[in-house]
């Protein structure tokens, strides 16, 4: 389709050399990509056909426009948190030591909210059972569709081997 294109064209400024600004050419493709959002590929396209012809308004009006989103956008992303940043509240923490098995009932629930400006498909919450700072078990909570500012409830409620520390870690499984 766009060899198409580009064949009329060649072939109308072929007969008709004389109304032909071959500059146009990139601005009709420049017109393309910013259109599509990509800016930095529109500005590329308007500065060639300006090369081409610097007396072409039409191309400085969107290679103008196109440097103006490029400014936007680099001023909106600088105030993103772009890495994988989490809160966590405790609403509850009892454990309970059934020491004739050596075992102990744990019950720990909280909410994690993300605090990043990204979204994740899937975050595991671990729980990590140490003893003598040695990791004895590991326990995990699978939040799903966690976006930026959302915030998600996880439990732990289990019989497990005696402890004497745990640590919760969220994990990024995948990213959106």
């Amino acid at each position: 389709m766009k060899n198409t294109i580009l064949f009329f064209i060649i072939a109308f400024l072929a007969i008709n050399p004389l109304s032909a600004d071959l500059s146009n050419v990139f601005v009709d493709q420049g017109l393309l990509k910013y259109k599509s959002g990509d800016f930095l590929n529109a500005k590329f396209l308007f500065k060639k056909a300006l090369k081409m012809n610097p007396d072409n308004a039409i191309a400085w009006e969107h290679y103008d426009n196109a440097i103006i989103k490029l400014d936007a956008l680099v001023k909106r992303t600088k105030n993103l948190v772009l890495v994988p940043k989490f809160d966590i509240k405790y609403d509850e923490i009892k454990m309970t030591d059934i020491s004739r098995f050596k075992q102990r009932y744990i019950k720990i629930s909280g909410r994690i909210k993300n605090m990043s400006d990204l979204g994740f498909e899937k975050i595991v919450v671990k729980l990590i059972l140490l003893k003598n700072e040695r990791r004895i078990k590991t326990l995990d909570y699978i939040i799903e569709n966690l976006t930026p500012g959302s915030q998600r409830t996880f439990s732990f409620n289990k019989l497990v081997p005696a402890f004497t520390s745990y640590e919760i870690k969220p994990k990024v499984m995948k990213e959106r």
